[in-house]
């Protein structure tokens, strides 16, 4: 099968999940077979990206095992979206929510420039590693 954002944007509308949950963004296809799944896997591979491909077993009141391709990471979420949401018809919603709370949310981004002249320093001090990095 030959994957494009274009099925993948008609596939995400039909069986994908998108939105934030916990800490952060979420997008989750779910399928019985893993097939479809394994396709879009791999273009996500081809691209970069980290999808993660699962089997959720059976469980309590769910009825059937079922396979789950999963993205977590926010720049592939941001660029997964970017891609599909002009094709999108069902998801659009959804889309938007998770780029408005991408942007209400940035990223916290250590901006402190270590030297290892300084961590070299401290260790012949006689500090711990912990230590040299709390007093850095």
């Amino acid at each position: 099968m030959e994957m494009n954002w274009d099925y993948i944007a008609g596939f995400t509308d039909g069986e994908g999940y998108i939105g934030v949950i916990g800490r952060g963004p979420r997008i989750n296809w779910g399928q019985k077979t893993k097939e479809v799944l394994e396709s879009m896997n791999d273009f996500f591979v081809e691209k970069g990206f980290h999808p993660s491909l699962f089997l959720r077993k059976k469980s309590g009141i769910r009825g059937a095992s079922i396979y789950i391709l999963a993205m977590g990471r926010r720049d592939e979420i941001e660029e997964v979206i970017n891609n599909i949401l002009p094709k999108s018809i069902v998801k659009v919603d959804q889309c938007n929510l998770v780029l408005n709370w991408l942007k209400d949310h940035p990223r916290k981004w250590n901006t402190y420039e270590l030297k290892s002249e300084s961590i070299i320093e401290l260790l012949e001090q006689g500090h711990t590693q912990k230590e040299a990095a709390r007093i850095l």
